[in-house]
């Protein structure tokens, strides 16, 4: 079960990754619209670089957005943005009856990588950074997988953790059952496997 598990982390990786490095502006589309959860949106990020691209689709919290007014009445210009640890993602476009769309950019943090190194969580590269950004993993989040004393935690673990919802609590919560949670691998593939 080990095998599939490395796979689908690498594919995850590998849109997060296109194959050339060269410095430039994070930057691309967003999307949004109606979701069916009570206080939440559906926002879609597309990310283009180098011939590369990934896209990125789920439910956030409506108050995760700064400055954005979902009730305004018509179709109307918004400027608005995210606040992670990782960085900032800045969005213009227009919304109309709760959906909308437009271009974004993204402001990388640049002491997110020093802190998170503190922690024992290195490499994190310009797409790493912004792949934490998007999945929203925080140095709290960082720090309370860490306080789990778990093996085989590496950078890269720790955002698929976050991309599929391996959570202290779910992880205290496999261990009142009496299973073993020691081993991050084992972990995502008892969440895949939807145990609790």
């Amino acid at each position: 079960m080990k095998a599939p598990i490395t796979m689908l982390l690498a594919l995850v990786l590998i849109a997060f990754a296109p194959s050339s490095r060269a410095a430039e502006e994070f930057k691309g589309n967003w999307t949004i619209s109606k979701s069916s959860q009570p206080g939440e949106v559906q926002f879609g990020l597309l990310y283009r670089r180098n011939g590369g691209h990934s896209q990125s689709e789920s439910d956030w919290k409506v108050s995760e957005f700064q400055g954005l007014d979902l009730a305004a009445a018509g179709k109307h210009d918004v400027k608005f943005n995210i606040t992670r640890d990782a960085g900032r993602i800045d969005c213009e476009g227009y919304i109309k009856d709760g959906e909308g769309a437009g271009v974004f950019r993204f402001i990388a943090d640049a002491q997110f990588p020093k802190a998170m190194s503190t922690l024992g969580f290195t490499g994190i590269d310009d797409e790493m950074q912004f792949a934490m950004a998007v999945h929203d993993v925080s140095l709290e989040f960082a720090k309370a997988i860490k306080a789990e004393k778990l093996s085989g935690v590496t950078t890269d673990m720790l955002l698929a953790f976050r991309i599929h919802g391996v959570t202290p609590q779910f992880i205290r919560e496999i261990r009142a059952a009496g299973l073993t949670a020691d081993d991050a691998d084992k972990l995502v593939q008892l969440k895949l496997a939807d145990v609790l």
